[in-house]
């Protein structure tokens, strides 16, 4: 395993340098110990596909005592990527940007986003790096109905969010149940199967910005000292759940995977009036969901996979939330050669 791990960090660390402002990676290591009659591992075959990757990293900040909640998301989150699978080693890699909308409509988002997967037999991580410069409001119409979304979407250039983390799971019925039929496609499920997993996780969350963080529609109407213009989070925490992946004449299938999970936090921030407010540690909500559907056979395999963190921090004396979801959903289409 150490030289798989030393290839890892190394991979990491340059795949930005290389790939552009929003890449995607994963990485699978495998190794056996499988029940054959539910699970076919194509370890001698080399398998090549072509992927879009579409990116979550969207947050809403709500003040529950008004009951206003604003959704806040990038422009641009949406990448071309191809893979490959030989052996007990794969990576795929998305770093060609698509379908960007109008910046003058929906602003410029900068980022720098490294998200990676990695899978064994029995485990699983997900680590992602994540910094977005540049946000559109995505419901300003329901927060004010009279505003003329034909003509300009509300922006928030001066938003910034610094999102870093990752989880480690344990797949209990890892002989019968595979998470690589739906998101490496190194195996194929024959049979329905699944199973418990559980695991932990760490991540951090910074958001900043010249002003209050609320919806620009009405921002002259609220109290500076109820929104706040920078906050910090660090959360650790655990999850667990069931995964199930029903297969219907052993070549389509739909996965499903449900996890939630609770989270210490610890979280600082700042109001509108320049006041410095700290939260000891509190309990919070984090959900972790994986689902896919798709075709296999010998040779080519298609379908759609998805995977996401959703978390929830509150603020205030219990007055406002921040929820933070990030993600990625897939359409693939792959090969399988002798």
């Amino acid at each position: 395993m150490k030289p798989y791990l030393i290839f890892i960090l190394f991979i990491c660390s340059i795949s930005q340098q290389l790939f552009g402002q929003n890449s995607d990676l994963q990485i699978v290591l495998t190794n056996d110990g499988h029940d054959t009659t539910f699970i076919k591992y194509f370890h001698e075959k080399l398998v090549l596909k072509t992927y879009i990757v579409s990116k979550a990293n969207n947050f809403s900040v709500t003040d529950v005592k008004n009951e206003i909640t604003t959704n806040f998301k990038p422009n641009g989150v949406n990448n071309l990527g191809f893979g490959v699978n030989y052996k007990s080693f794969g990576v795929s890699i998305a770093f060609i940007p698509l379908g960007k909308k109008d910046n003058h409509t929906y602003g410029n988002t900068q980022k720098l986003d490294v998200q990676t997967n990695m899978y064994t037999r029995k485990l699983g991580f997900d680590l992602r790096f994540q910094y977005y410069k540049g946000f559109y409001i995505d419901n300003a119409s329901k927060i004010n109905p009279t505003i003329e979304l034909d003509t300009l979407i509300p922006l928030r250039a001066d938003i910034s969010t610094l999102a870093f983390g990752g989880n480690i799971f344990y797949v209990f019925n890892s002989k019968q149940f595979s998470f690589k039929n739906t998101f490496t496609n190194t195996e194929w499920q024959l049979k329905s199967a699944g199973s418990f997993y559980a695991g932990s996780s760490l991540s951090g969350f910074r958001m900043s910005a010249d002003s209050i963080i609320g919806p620009t529609e009405i921002i002259d109407t609220l109290p500076l000292g109820e929104y706040f213009k920078s906050v910090s989070v660090l959360t650790i925490g655990g999850f667990g759940g069931y995964a199930f992946t029903y297969v219907l004449a052993e070549k389509f299938y739909i996965s499903l995977a449900l996890a939630p999970g609770l989270a210490s936090v610890q979280l600082k921030a700042e109001n509108g009036l320049g006041e410095q407010i700290t939260k000891s540690s509190r309990i919070a909500f984090q959900f972790n969901g994986r689902m896919g559907l798709g075709y296999n056979s010998n040779k080519i395999f298609a379908g759609v996979s998805a995977f996401w963190d959703y978390s929830a921090f509150p603020y205030g004396e219990n007055e406002g939330r921040i929820d933070f979801t990030t993600g990625s959903i897939r359409l693939y289409f792959g090969v399988r050669l002798l």
